[in-house]
């Protein structure tokens, strides 16, 4: 009796393990030629990746969009990149991105519609 509970237990937990990793986002693509990785959201940047060194699938979102920036994994170690700069295999919600110019403006134009309403 104790082996099949254990056994269930262990195939209940390698179902869990599995949903997990089937949950996770990963970033398939690059956008830009060049990704900048920053420390935090709007804070300072710690590296760069080139679109043709990126290997899919070796980044994972780890976190909700935070201020235009999405939290992703990389070998272990916690960066951030602007949401707009990747493409992932699920897609997620993005927040606002605020403090942005638009051509050198601060004034709303009709391209710009709704831009930093969540700033306020």
């Amino acid at each position: 009796m104790k082996r099949a509970a254990a056994f269930v237990a262990t195939l209940l937990l390698a179902a869990g393990i599995q949903a997990a990793s089937a949950d996770a986002v990963n970033v398939t693509k690059l956008r830009l030629s060049r990704v900048v990785l920053f420390d935090a959201p709007n804070g300072a940047p710690v590296g760069e990746m080139l679109r043709e060194q990126y290997v899919p699938g070796t980044w994972t979102v780890s976190g909700l969009p935070e201020a235009g920036f999405v939290q992703i994994r990389v070998d272990g170690k916690t960066f951030y990149v602007k949401n707009s700069a990747i493409d992932t295999d699920k897609r997620i919600a993005s927040s606002a991105e605020c403090g942005v110019k638009v051509a050198g403006k601060v004034e709303k134009i009709g391209a710009t519609r709704a831009l930093g309403e969540e700033c306020k």
